[in-house]
C-alpha cells in the first residue's frame, strides 16, 4: 500500500502529493480496486491533517475535501461506520469557509452534506443537527443579501449556477430538517 505520510518529505512537495494520492484514490476506485484506494485516501487525509494543523487558513477546505474522498472510499470498501464520522469532519471544517465566502463553497458543502445525509439514512442514523445550523444560517444570510436567495427571478432571466446550487441546498436543507423534526 501506500505509505507517504510517516517519511520525511520536503514541505514544498507534501501539497502536490496530497493532490496526487486524493487523484490516485479516485481512480484506483473507479478500476474497483478499493482498498488500494483507501489506503490512497489515508494517505492523503495524512498529509492534509499535516498540512492543515501548519496553515488552516490555506488547506482546512483541501483537507475537508480529502475527508470526503475517504469517506467515499470507507463506503466502497463496506466501512459506513467509519464513513459517517470522515463526513462529519469534512463539514465542520468546510462551515466555516461557506459561512465567510458562500458562493464559492455552496457547491462541495451540498455535495458532502447529501452524502452525509445519505449514509445516516442507510445507517439508520440521525444526521448530527448541529452541522445545519450554521449551513442554515450562512444560506439565510444569503438569501437575505441576495433578497430571493438564489430563486429564479420574477422575470425569468436564467440564474447563475452558484444561485441555482445555493437555491436548491436551502430547498433541501428545510425539507431535511422539516423531516428531521418530525422523527
Amino acid at each position: 500500500g501506500v505509505q507517504t505520510c510517516a517519511l520525511p518529505i520536503s514541505d514544498a512537495f507534501v501539497p502536490n502529493l496530497a493532490v496526487l494520492l486524493n487523484s490516485l484514490a479516485n481512480r484506483l476506485g473507479d478500476f474497483e480496486r478499493r482498498e488500494d484506494a483507501l489506503a490512497a485516501a489515508e494517505e492523503a487525509v495524512c498529509l492534509y491533517r499535516r498540512l492543515a494543523a501548519a496553515r488552516p487558513d490555506i488547506f482546512a477546505p483541501d483537507l475537508a475535501m480529502s475527508l470526503a474522498v475517504l469517506a467515499n472510499m470507507f463506503e466502497a470498501t463496506g466501512r459506513r461506520t467509519d464513513a459517517l464520522p470522515a463526513d462529519e469532519e469534512a463539514l465542520r471544517l468546510l462551515i466555516p469557509w461557506f459561512q465567510r465566502h458562500p458562493a464559492s463553497f455552496v457547491r462541495p458543502i451540498a455535495e458532502y452534506a447529501r452524502e452525509y445525509i445519505r449514509r445516516c439514512e442507510a445507517a439508520g442514523q440521525k444526521p448530527n443537527a448541529a452541522l445545519w445550523v450554521p449551513m442554515a444560517r450562512a444560506l439565510l444570510a444569503m438569501q437575505a443579501e441576495g433578497g430571493t436567495g438564489g430563486a429564479p427571478p420574477a422575470d425569468h432571466t436564467y440564474p447563475s449556477p452558484e444561485d441555482t446550487e445555493r437555491w436548491n441546498l436551502f430547498r433541501w436543507l428545510r425539507r431535511q430538517w422539516r423531516s428531521w423534526r418530525r422523527t
